[in-house]
């Protein structure tokens, strides 16, 4: 694994968070190789919530020599173009990756705070268009284990209904700089400018914030009440080719249930029933931003976001 050991840091130019406010703590750094993301604590067990394309470079079955990125596509802020297999991806191809996470810990002062680095063991890399990973932190072989500080989830019925255009959000992550560097969290705002519904539940949402690299994985969340929202997966390209930091998309909470349910302990076997499951075609294209594949066949589900498509490429050729 990498170096154990502490830092220190503050974000200098960078809008800073307290780290008991807006799931803070539960906040982390993802370490696969040379790249990293961000990632989320789900239970106080250590299990970790992130993005799968981190894990494109090393997994075979993800990893392909693709062509130049089109113009209106997305790409992940890892700057990574990945490839969907048909099936699951074999464990072994990941569950003996060298992963390390950097978890954040409040034992001083709240201007004093600190981090270490725990070795994690991947338990589930995404197949699908559903961009997610899950990990487990290995607890250290000592008779005082940690006892990790876990994202606040709102369970309640009305939990992430009320996203609509122009609800003020802020996203959290360890975007732009490594994680070499002492820098703590930064925390970007903006508001949400379009949610995609699918059925009446929403498949992604669009937002103003400031997105970098290393922001894959991070927290979306409601900037009046803190409560989150989805994780930040990815960004727009402009035509030449450059990420549109303002121009990004998350996966919404409702979309993440099973996983949530299996950090809970409520469902087992929720990994098992993901690794099953299909890619849709229509929501890859709809996270690439890709007009092809279109829809096989005309359901009005579908073909009510053919034109939020053309908006869009629209939108990313002005940029």
């Amino acid at each position: 694994g990498w170096p154990r050991g502490k830092g220190k840091g503050q974000g200098k130019g960078r809008t800073r968070m307290n780290g008991r406010q807006h799931g803070g703590p539960a906040l982390v750094v993802v370490r696969v190789g040379t790249s990293w993301c961000s990632g989320i604590i789900l239970n106080r067990g250590g299990l970790v919530l992130t993005n799968a394309h981190l894990f494109a470079p090393f997994v075979p079955a993800l990893s392909h020599s693709s062509p130049a990125q089109k113009e209106g596509s997305a790409t992940s802020s890892t700057d990574t173009e990945y490839h969907l297999p048909d099936f699951s991806i074999p464990s072994e191809q990941y569950n003996s990756l060298p992963v390390s996470v950097r978890v954040t810990t409040h034992q001083h002062a709240p201007d004093c705070d600190q981090w270490v680095w725990y070795d994690a063991k991947t338990l589930y890399v995404s197949h699908t268009h559903l961009d997610i990973a899950v990990l487990q932190i290995i607890h250290p072989s000592s008779s005082h284990l940690p006892s990790f500080t876990p994202l606040p989830l709102y369970t309640s019925p009305s939990s992430g209904k009320n996203l609509q255009h122009g609800t003020r959000i802020m996203v959290l992550g360890h975007g732009l700089f490594g994680p070499d560097h002492a820098l703590m969290p930064a925390a970007t705002r903006g508001v949400i400018s379009h949610v995609i519904s699918i059925n009446g539940q929403p498949a992604s949402i669009q937002s103003t914030a400031l997105v970098h690299q290393g922001n894959s994985g991070g927290m979306l969340l409601n900037a009046a009440s803190g409560e989150f929202l989805g994780m930040v997966t990815c960004n727009a390209r402009q035509k030449s080719g450059h990420i549109i930091p303002s121009l990004n998309f998350s996966i919404p909470v409702q979309t993440l249930t099973p996983i949530f349910e299996f950090a809970s302990g409520h469902n087992q076997d929720a990994l098992e029933n993901l690794k099953s499951t299909k890619t849709d075609k229509f929501l890859a294209a709809l996270w690439k931003l890709k007009l092809n594949p279109k829809p096989t066949h005309s359901k009005p589900r579908k073909a009510t976001f053919l034109d939020f498509f053309e908006k869009m490429k629209s939108q990313v050729s002005s940029e």
